[in-house]
């Protein structure tokens, strides 16, 4: 387990703690974990675990966490937690029942152990729910260690923030936010959402290669595509200059000016970097 970010503002060493929201993502390959101060809206702590092992035990890789987290090692008025699990797809409100997610989520994803499942409606998408399935040993990881949890999964916290950008007149438009071992793609055709899916990323040229796949896929030529890429990459890399190549346009995606993200020890990655993490705090 590797720890590359941990910030923490004065702000957080000082606050009671039932001034503060804890946020927490768990993802395959990482482990995230969020102060956000309620009076202010301001992250005030960030720490983020990338894991080794993709077959990990949830409760050893828990504590194994907690025990290297300053975060972790105080109690919440308020816990949020986002589920960034493979196993979630988009379907229409029209044919949702828990049946029928768990038909969906079998046919794509093929049949898990013990699990549940959940579902989450967009707040700009009346017509369309996220419905995705957790395992119950994370349930009742969270249920044992957390006062008043809510959660929901991250697909609907992309989605919803995609949502918030329609201003920008984003007709064909494609969000990549890269982690330590894959990726969310999300992609919207002539203003309208088509796909938002986990892909495996093991290299550039697998990027490249979803990226290309799915617009031609969805019939949406790179040359009006625009792209906005958030997580783990350096513009220095050549990704950057073979996405130049084809497509219309690439924009990085932005964190807010404040909290940990003004500390000197934020300066060590670049703003992009923190930003499928700091969409979780708005």
């Amino acid at each position: 387990m590797q720890k590359p970010v941990e910030l923490y503002t004065d702000v957080f060493n000082h606050t009671n703690t039932q001034e503060e929201k804890l946020i927490l993502e768990l993802g395959k390959d990482h482990f995230a974990c969020l102060v956000k101060n309620r009076e202010t809206d301001a992250v005030e702590a960030l720490e983020l675990f990338e894991l080794e092992d993709v077959n990990f035990d949830w409760n050893d890789t828990f504590y194994e966490v907690r025990s290297h987290s300053r975060i972790l090692g105080r109690t919440y008025g308020q816990t949020h937690v986002f589920m960034n699990l493979e196993e979630a797809m988009i379907l229409p409100a029209s044919k949702m029942s828990t049946q029928a997610a768990e038909d969906y989520l079998s046919a794509l994803y093929g049949d898990q152990g013990a699990h549940t499942i959940r579902f989450d409606k967009l707040s700009t998408e009346e017509n369309i729910v996220n419905v995705y399935r957790i395992p119950n040993n994370i349930i009742d990881l969270i249920s044992r260690n957390f006062l008043l949890v809510t959660s929901q999964h991250t697909y609907t916290c992309v989605l919803d923030e995609i949502a918030a950008k329609t201003h920008q007149h984003l007709s064909n438009f494609v969000s990549i936010q890269l982690y330590k071992s894959n990726m969310i793609l999300s992609v919207l055709k002539n203003h309208k959402l088509q796909l938002i899916q986990s892909f495996p990323m093991n290299s550039e040229g697998d990027i490249l290669y979803h990226l290309m796949n799915c617009c031609k896929q969805l019939d949406i030529s790179l040359n009006t595509v625009q792209v906005e890429l958030s997580g783990h990459f350096d513009t220095k890399d050549s990704l950057m200059e073979q996405l130049k190549k084809v497509v219309a346009k690439i924009t990085l995606e932005a964190v807010a000016s404040e909290g940990v993200f003004l500390l000197p020890d934020a300066q060590k990655h670049p703003m992009h970097f923190y930003a499928p993490y700091y969409k979780l705090s708005v």
